[in-house]
């Protein structure tokens, strides 16, 4: 049985969409991925977790973990994928009963991996779509500070989330590190189809023969595209408004994403040797650690910046540019019948 248990922002979405897609496929090769619908995997990780989203702990998540445990065990095939991004922090008692809930398969752990000068940018733009108003310098300011941190505090979620060295350490005490496999995302400009081989690879399954003509299933926001958005939350939460679920999904997700040209976000450049330093560390830690590595950990390590200045500077024009194409949007949207 193998659980891929992060991290997020690393083509997780990608693969997920891939495996649902492609699960007959995958039976005729003698692996399952035992979930009823697309989105099942998300409540069993809250249910295994025993944690909450957005504050809450939706009550229909209950005992969704075991009921997917109980179809991975009657499986008839060789093996079982399981797969959810928030699965990697599981506290030790509960990745205890993860293992033997399957029993007796053998638990394999997939962990993917993507460079820190990507994923921390990333971690920024997804957050504001979560609602949150913070800056880009002060969120990785922040986040870097905590980077080292023996103890984190409740809302240091990323590096529960992403540093592979704290998520994997509890899941190799559990199944054994040679058990244990890292993922490298590949570098921008690489095929697309490089991390389904790779992650292929840690299922034990050939690559070709699969259906990998997705639509970008978790397309990340530009910069001044994020900026907007969390102006606009800013503004909500000083007003007290709550914005309309629907409208605000439409916003990001039809409106904001399909603008062209949109300018990545990126690390600022005050941070570019801390994240060669700590990926370093990192890289260092996977190898003696003992991990199996599908790739190459060299993807790891972030390319030296090539943007002159300071590359997430936003100018009020590009803001009023976006926030022109928001309002017609949604306007145009609004005569649509319901």
């Amino acid at each position: 049985m193998i659980l891929h248990v992060g991290a997020p922002k690393t083509g997780s979405t990608f693969l997920q969409t891939a495996l649902w897609r492609n699960r007959e496929r995958l039976a005729e090769r003698g692996i399952g991925y035992p979930f009823t619908s697309a989105r099942e995997h998300f409540a069993a990780a809250m249910d295994l977790r025993q944690a909450r989203w957005g504050g809450r702990h939706d009550p229909a998540w209950d005992g969704v973990w075991d009921q997917v445990a109980m179809r991975t065990r009657d499986w008839p095939g060789r093996s079982v994928v399981i797969s959810n991004e928030l699965l990697g922090p599981t506290p030790p008692a509960r990745i205890a009963h993860a293992v033997a809930s399957v029993q007796p398969a053998q638990v394999e752990v997939v962990f993917t991996a993507r460079d820190l000068a990507r994923q921390l940018p990333s971690e920024w733009q997804e957050q504001v779509r979560h609602n949150t108003s913070t800056s880009l310098d002060d969120m990785i300011d922040g986040l870097v500070a905590l980077s080292d941190a023996t103890e984190l505090p409740p809302n240091a979620m990323f590096w529960r989330l992403h540093d592979p060295i704290r998520v994997l350490r509890p899941w190799a005490d559990a199944v054994g590190a040679d058990h244990i496999h890292v993922v490298t995302v590949p570098p921008p400009g690489a095929p697309r189809d490089l991390l389904w081989q790779r992650f292929a690879e840690a299922i034990r399954v050939e690559p070709s023969g699969f259906d990998l003509a997705l639509a970008n299933t978790n397309p990340s926001l530009g910069l001044v595209e994020t900026e907007l958005l969390r102006r606009t939350n800013e503004l909500l939460q000083a007003t007290s408004a709550d914005a309309n679920p629907q409208q605000r999904r439409y916003l990001v997700r039809r409106i904001l994403r399909s603008r062209s040209d949109q300018r990545p976000i990126s690390l600022p450049p005050r941070h570019a040797a801390w994240a060669q330093a700590r990926s370093a560390e990192l890289i260092e830690g996977i190898r003696a650690a003992g991990y199996h590595v599908i790739g190459d950990l060299a993807d790891l390590q972030p390319a030296t910046p090539t943007v002159p200045g300071e590359p997430n500077e936003v100018t009020e024009p590009e803001v009023l540019d976006a926030a022109i194409d928001a309002i017609a949007g949604l306007l145009a949207h609004t005569r649509r019948p319901q």
